[in-house]
């Protein structure tokens, strides 16, 4: 059975940000095969989208970089639309020394977006 980019988002969209987190922590950590707690793994997660961040902060806040590029979209169903751009933007930039699979892009995407690319780049600024 196929499972559609759009279905699979729809069910991950609705795991909680820590679900989510610890998801990416069992994913980048998946050669440390031993048990986890979820807590550990939901820290490993967030250490991972900070890592993610901070390489592709730049790239994400820069003029025409993605956040422009998802602004563009507007509308009441724009942060349901950004998910799969991010996501794409995600495994395009995955080959920069950062292993990225899809379902990890995904989880990432939405954690992303619901934070905004725009708190993103925010922090940027205070970081800078």
């Amino acid at each position: 059975m196929k499972v559609e980019l759009e279905d699979l988002i729809e069910n991950l969209d609705g795991f909680s940000d820590e679900h989510l987190y610890a998801l990416i922590g069992g994913s980048v950590e998946a050669a440390s095969a031993s048990p986890q707690s979820g807590h550990t793994l939901a820290k490993r997660g967030r250490k991972f989208l900070e890592h993610f961040l901070a390489k592709f902060r730049d790239a994400i806040c820069e003029k025409d970089g993605l956040r422009d590029q998802v602004r563009k979209i507007g509308g009441v169903q724009a942060q349901k639309a950004m998910i799969p751009i991010v996501t794409a933007w995600i495994i395009a930039r995955g080959g920069s020394g950062m292993e990225i699979g899809q379902v990890v892009a995904i989880y990432l995407a939405i954690l992303i977006t619901r934070s905004g690319l725009d708190a993103c780049c925010d922090e940027q600024k205070r970081t800078k």
